[in-house]
């Protein structure tokens, strides 16, 4: 992988350095071209009282225009002689990256790495495939386990339920046992309070009569 980024980088530093080559021939014909036009000559004041009104409108206005052109070339001189410098900065950059690669890739051959083979490869798939295999084993047995585990909680609930549904049966007779018993205390309390109150009263008669007869 390493040695096609290189070769790749190496295509595109070449392709940088042919256009910066195309680019510093051109800015050398445009300059060659700027120094070779020249102005026109300047009408002194005496040719120019001989010559008509449409001569000199027509050399100020030719003049004008080859000034203009020269500026215009000027400009886009200045502006290639920027890209090009633009361009030696970035063939600078992947120069240092090529560098960078290059050691990187020395480095690599001085210390090889181990490679798999085949074999080896496919050792280890079947190596992991059992581990896997036997992790989903583990899995599916822990599973029957809860499910077991499961079974046995809700067999457990079931019975709690009955024994409570039992339990609120026992309490219900024995809450209609306690209402009859305390019906029937009471009726033998009233009993006990009416004999209770006649001996009083026969007391009071006894006691009575002794005071009379005292």
């Amino acid at each position: 992988m390493n040695v096609l980024l290189l070769l790749a980088l190496l295509r595109t530093s070449e392709c940088w350095w042919a256009g910066q080559k195309a680019i510093v021939d051109k800015l050398g014909k445009q300059e060659f071209d700027v120094d070779a036009e020249e102005l026109p000559p300047v009408v002194s004041d005496s040719e120019a009282s001989i010559g008509n009104t449409s001569d000199e409108f027509t050399s100020t206005k030719s003049e004008e225009e080859h000034r203009q052109r020269i500026l215009e070339r000027e400009i886009d001189t200045k502006k290639v002689k920027h890209d090009a410098e633009e361009i030696i900065q970035q063939d600078k950059s992947y120069q240092e990256t090529l560098r960078n690669l290059k050691e990187q890739e020395q480095t690599q051959k001085d210390k090889p790495t181990k490679v798999l083979k085949i074999d080896s490869i496919e050792a280890l798939c079947s190596y992991r495939l059992s581990e896997v295999m036997g992790e989903n084993a583990k899995l599916w047995e822990e599973v029957r386990d809860w499910r077991s585990t499961s079974e046995a909680l809700r067999k457990m609930l079931e019975e709690e339920q009955k024994k409570s549904s039992q339990l609120a049966s026992q309490l219900e007779v024995r809450e209609e046992e306690m209402v009859m018993n305390q019906a029937d205390t009471i009726k033998l309390l009233k009993v006990k309070n009416k004999n209770l109150a006649s001996k009083v009263k026969e007391c009071d008669c006894n006691l009575n009569a002794a005071r009379k007869d005292l």
